[in-house]
């Protein structure tokens, strides 16, 4: 977008041209939405709910993984600490 336009256009309104091709994704989100909900029910009425416990155990520690990466580095470089503080 850089190169296409000047930095003052970019900064009035180009950033938000990126979003349009964005807005493509909201159909498939709506539907993966829908089927998630359709698997949570499956899921919680399951009489057997320790089989789903090690895909949790998964998602969880590489969730925790993510927010802690990226944790120190959103408070390294925008709230500006140092370091040693994270």
């Amino acid at each position: 977008m850089s190169a296409l336009f000047a930095h003052d256009q970019l900064h009035a309104w180009g950033w938000r041209i990126p979003f349009l091709p964005g807005l493509s994704v909201v159909p498939f989100g709506f539907f993966l939405r829908r089927e998630m909900q359709a698997v949570s029910l499956i899921i919680f009425r399951d009489p057997r709910p320790g089989e789903y416990l090690p895909d949790l155990t998964l998602m969880s520690g590489t969730i925790m993984t993510y927010v802690r990466i990226l944790g120190v580095s959103y408070t390294i470089s925008v709230l500006h600490l140092s370091p040693s503080k994270t």
